[in-house]
């Protein structure tokens, strides 16, 4: 009963153990104690007894550490392809949305079954669709503007022959008359509008200058029906520092003159012009209190506003709303109202 080599400084306590000695009475066979597990094997003809000892206490910490790499790996097995998934699956959709974007696809209502690729061609052939909606509108508006521009090129090669013979006139009529009279009063008007109206290198101009030259029409006008209306102004005081296209009010009050004070019989005529902001919007009114329009002549005028090519009639309305809704887009434009009291023509425009 005498240890003669051990690995362990801790055996020397086991000796006492009867449980232990025990192995050493019944060799080859395993014996368990409180605390290890023992087995006995003898050598050299029973003359020494090799004696194997696993302490019960290693073997509990073993286990835990085994299970413990176990679910370890689990959990790691499980884990990382779900972050790899993750990661690419978000790095795939921020692709799809920039792209999406690009096209001018819809990101906020992607249904959760959506497959990415059919969601992304989807999108790609809207996007494709939209832009060749775009470039056809876009051709259709240049071919618009290049038309009035032919228009208005040709329409300015009389009025210089017409100009110049109109202030001809002038001297002539001041030169036999020797005083001033209605006649050269309206020649001196009409030579000045018609010398804006030869200045193209101006499309747009403040709305300042625009008022200016629709008074040199009223005075015009003034002289034609010797004084039978009357003309107020209503301008918002922010109006004044915004600008609008060119002669866009000249033709809308000579309609007013026109079909609103010239059938006039029993009362004054009324001319009234406002002006007012929207947000970035101006908006100009011209009311007249002259004839009432008729429900379906009203139906079929504001269907030759937007007419696709130029109407016989009402060209001056016509190319003012075009004008307009080219340069400023399709929600802007004329807008034509008529009661039994009140006709009135409404312009929305934004620069």
């Amino acid at each position: 009963n005498k240890i003669i080599y051990s690995n362990t400084t801790t055996d020397n306590k086991f000796l006492s153990d009867k449980s232990l000695l025990s192995a050493i009475e019944t060799p080859n066979k395993v014996k368990n104690s409180s605390k290890s597990a023992c087995v006995s094997i003898p050598i050299y003809n029973g003359q020494f007894n090799l004696i194997g000892i696993t302490y019960k206490n290693y073997t509990t910490g073993a286990t835990l550490a085994i299970i413990l790499v176990l679910l370890c790996m689990i959990i790691m097995t499980i884990l990382i392809p779900f972050i790899v998934a993750f990661y690419f699956s978000s790095r795939l959709y921020s692709s799809i949305t920039e792209l999406t974007s690009v096209f001018g696809g819809d990101t906020d209502n992607i249904d959760a079954n959506t497959n990415e690729l059919i969601f992304l061609s989807n999108n790609i052939k809207a996007g494709v669709e939209k832009n060749k909606l775009i470039e056809n509108q876009l051709a259709a508006n240049v071919q618009n503007l290049k038309s009035l521009q032919s228009q208005a090129l040709q329409m300015q090669i009389s009025p210089h022959f017409v100009f110049n013979t109109l202030n001809l006139a002038n001297v002539i009529i001041m030169r036999e008359l020797k005083k001033s009279n209605d006649a050269e009063k309206v020649i001196s008007h009409l030579a000045f509008l018609m010398s804006v109206a030869l200045d193209t290198k101006n499309t747009v101009i403040p709305i300042t200058e625009e008022l200016r030259y629709i008074e040199e029409f009223i005075e015009i006008e003034k002289i034609r029906f010797k004084n039978k209306f009357d003309v107020y102004y209503n301008i918002s005081p922010e109006v004044y520092n915004r600008d609008m296209i060119k002669f866009t009010l000249q033709p809308i009050l000579e309609n007013a003159f026109e079909y609103g004070i010239k059938p006039l019989k029993d009362k004054r005529g009324k001319i009234t012009i406002k002006a007012w902001s929207k947000g970035d919007d101006t908006l100009f009114t011209i009311s007249n209190n002259g004839n009432y329009i008729e429900p379906e002549k009203l139906y079929e005028l504001r269907k030759t506003l937007d007419a696709p090519t130029t109407p016989e009639k009402h060209i001056g309305l016509y190319n003012v709303n075009k004008r307009i809704k080219l340069m400023c887009g399709e929600k802007y434009g004329v807008h034509i109202t008529s009661t039994p009291d009140l006709t009135s023509v409404t312009l929305r425009f934004k620069f």
